[in-house]
């Protein structure tokens, strides 16, 4: 048996893994020390770029699940929010015309401003399409980002080539477009290395750098994804959903509420007929 382990090997396998070793010994001392560096610096790149492609996929896998709630939630209540919107901001002017204290009129500013932003929102939201982020898609993405980021480009034009390109599988990953991110990676074009050793060592040492700046990047950049607004109310309305059997309708009813009130106040000041309460209930 081998010293270390508890299986015995025959004298053949003996033979063949002690000539691989000496194998490995003879090249390692053939080798130059800029070489040996390079083989570092190659192995590190390689580890390096597969933590910024999981990265990557993350961010981009978190930001299109929550395009896809934002954009179910204003396709199920956009429509009562800015409603709400637009009779509360009319409540806050008319009362900041009456009594024009400084509170009645920050209060009509933010007002219109919220209205502003919701009107401008409710133009620009279209029809979302239902994508599935699949484990496949999500695999293919990490496995081409890895080879092609601009991180690792040997040049401005290479690293303009590779802006281009990851730019291209993106907008694939986002329409869970497999195969074009398939096509993409088969016609990418990885710029040559260096033949100098000199040259080389140094585009590695610099590559290496680069992705470890783009790592801390985004890393920062998921992490205020995760603990954002969108992804916290995401969460709470997840957590709501356990226990209503829809969240949504549940939502809804709280904004007609609301907007019942702001109704009613609209009415008391003149803005809306006195039957128009009994149309928005």
């Amino acid at each position: 048996p081998e010293a270390g382990t508890s299986r015995s090997f025959s004298r053949e396998q003996r033979t063949e893994r002690q000539t691989q070793r000496q194998t490995r010994y003879s090249m390692a001392m053939n080798e130059l020390p800029e070489e040996l560096k390079i083989r570092e610096y190659e192995a590190l790149i390689d580890k390096l770029s597969a933590s910024l492609a999981r990265i990557e996929e993350e961010n981009r896998s978190l930001d299109a699940e929550l395009t896809r709630f934002q954009a179910q939630y204003f396709s199920r209540l956009g429509h009562l929010f800015l409603y709400n919107d637009i009779l509360d901001a009319s409540v806050r002017a008319e009362e900041a015309r009456r009594n024009p204290t400084p509170e009645n009129t920050a209060a009509a500013q933010e007002a219109q401003e919220r209205l502003r932003e919701n009107r401008e929102g409710h133009q620009d939201r279209g029809a979302v399409e239902e994508v599935a982020i699949t484990s496949e898609l999500k695999n293919l993405y990490r496995e081409v980002i890895q080879v092609i980021h601009p991180a690792r480009a040997s040049d401005e034009w290479d690293r303009l080539y590779r802006v281009r390109v990851t730019e291209e599988v993106n907008v694939a990953f986002a329409k869970g477009d497999e195969k074009q991110i398939q096509r993409l990676r088969d016609e990418f074009q990885q710029a040559p290395m260096p033949n100098n050793v000199g040259k080389r060592l140094i585009l590695l040492i610099r590559q290496q750098y680069d992705l470890r700046k783009h790592i801390e990047e985004r890393r920062k950049a998921l992490e205020e994804l995760q603990t954002g607004e969108q992804a916290s109310f995401r969460a709470e309305f997840a957590e709501n959903e356990k226990h209503e059997e829809d969240a949504f309708s549940v939502l809804a009813k709280e904004l007609q509420e609301r907007i019942l009130e702001n109704t009613r106040k609209a009415s008391a000041l003149h803005l809306v007929p006195t039957g128009f309460i009994r149309f928005a209930s």
